[in-house]
């Protein structure tokens, strides 16, 4: 017997600044659904200003994806997550795939914000764990993304690989 899953749309809008993200993020960490949708918002944002985008998305990402901080120095995200957002800054129609609205056909354009995002909650992989399944219109199936609770109770992405993964290239 298939499981059916029950899909949310999230509506999101990009934050403008690390300051709004966090204002928001007071407001909404505790969905963990919001919060994917958020990430998106950073993956977009990634694709207009890299170096607020690479801010927003260190911020929504958990602790063993930032690397150094010693002497002074601030966090940096890691080698893999950086990886990710070189594709991304090559393929920014990545990022535009997850709103809803924004096709193939369309070039990825995106429509008016508000945006929203299709989110699917999957099988929990354990306590203070959830699994979810973001929707793509360039690929046939949901990508998936882990959460991770944090202490205060709000949500951080620990896996996000196939956010990044390659989708139907936009119409000329």
């Amino acid at each position: 017997m298939a499981v059916e899953r029950r899909v949310e749309h999230v509506t999101v809008s990009p934050p403008a600044s690390l300051a709004e993200l966090r204002t928001r993020y007071e407001e909404v960490g505790n969905d963990p659904a919001l919060v994917a949708g958020l990430f998106v918002m950073a993956m977009l944002e990634f694709t207009r200003d890299p170096v607020v985008g690479a801010e927003l998305i260190g911020f929504l990402m958990t602790g063993e994806h930032l690397v150094g901080g010693s002497r002074g120095k601030e966090k940096v995200l890691c080698r893999s997550v950086l990886y990710h957002l070189e594709r991304l800054e090559h393929r920014p129609h990545l990022a535009r795939s997850y709103i809803q609205g924004a096709t193939p056909g369309n070039s990825y354009s995106l429509p008016p914000p508000p945006y929203t995002v299709a989110v699917e909650r999957g099988r929990n992989p354990g306590p203070g764990r959830v699994r979810l399944f973001l929707h793509c219109s360039g690929a046939q199936s949901p990508r998936s993304v882990l959460l991770q609770q944090t202490e205060t109770g709000g949500w951080k992405l620990r896996e996000e690989s196939s956010l990044y993964a390659g989708i139907i290239p936009p119409a000329a």
